[in-house]
């Protein structure tokens, strides 16, 4: 079945054609999120961010070491966007929601004692008084 729980048939002279993936079989799941932080970041703030956010994986026993990743790879249109990339060490899908919600509520709060905030796209109009 799906995951929307639909009936999925696949003739067995096309099965053994396919490459499959078994997700029952896996040993760990993929957290990987950009944190958009705002423009007003400075960059001792954004430091901090890094590596208070790198420090939070690498002491975390539920997740994986290698990789965790955590990298400021992009000046966006809205934000200064960091990537953050991990494994999480479990095989139960409600059990890695809990662990990653956990994750995000303390990366939040990182970002806030940093004195940072998140972004949401915006624009900046400037205007000319020609008079």
């Amino acid at each position: 079945r799906s995951l929307d729980r639909t009936l999925v048939t696949i003739p067995n002279a096309d099965m053994s054609q396919m490459v499959l993936e078994n997700f029952a079989s896996r040993d760990k799941m993929l957290m990987k999120t950009v944190l958009g932080v705002l423009y007003e970041t400075n960059s001792s703030q954004m430091q901090e961010i890094i590596a208070n956010v790198r420090s939070l994986l690498l002491e975390d026993d539920r997740v994986d070491n290698d990789p965790a990743r955590v990298r400021f790879n992009n000046f966006g249109a809205s934000s200064l966007d960091i990537e953050v990339v991990a494994y999480i060490l479990t095989d139960d899908y409600n059990t890695f929601l809990e662990i990653q919600e956990e994750l995000y509520l303390k990366i939040m709060a990182i970002v806030e004692k940093a004195g940072s905030g998140f972004a949401f796209p915006s624009r900046t109009v400037y205007t000319v008084n020609e008079g």
